[in-house]
């Protein structure tokens, strides 16, 4: 195997990890994790959106933005959500 293909093969490994690593999650295989804001993908809603997903004793609820009324409540039903990508630092250019 040349360098070249060593290169390749290495982009393409680093890829698929990034690919993985943001990719989107049905609810169905599994909700998020802690407060974090994350991007919400709906059922019946065209433009993804920022949100969090919080739990109580009730259950679990998808919030857009800092709303406190949750999506659901609002017609909005969240089939899918990712982690939202590293903010922009000007020196990671």
């Amino acid at each position: 195997m040349t360098e070249k293909d060593l290169q390749i093969q290495d982009l393409k490994k680093k890829l698929a990890e990034l690919k993985a690593k943001y990719r989107w999650i049905p609810v169905e295989e599994r909700l998020p994790e802690g407060k974090d804001y994350i991007l919400l993908s709906f059922e019946n809603f065209s433009i993804p959106l920022v949100g969090r997903y919080e739990e109580d004793t009730e259950g679990g609820a998808f919030y857009v933005g800092d709303d406190e009324d949750s999506c659901a409540s609002q017609g909005l039903y969240v089939n899918a959500w990712r982690p939202l990508p590293e903010p922009y630092r000007a020196e990671d250019v």
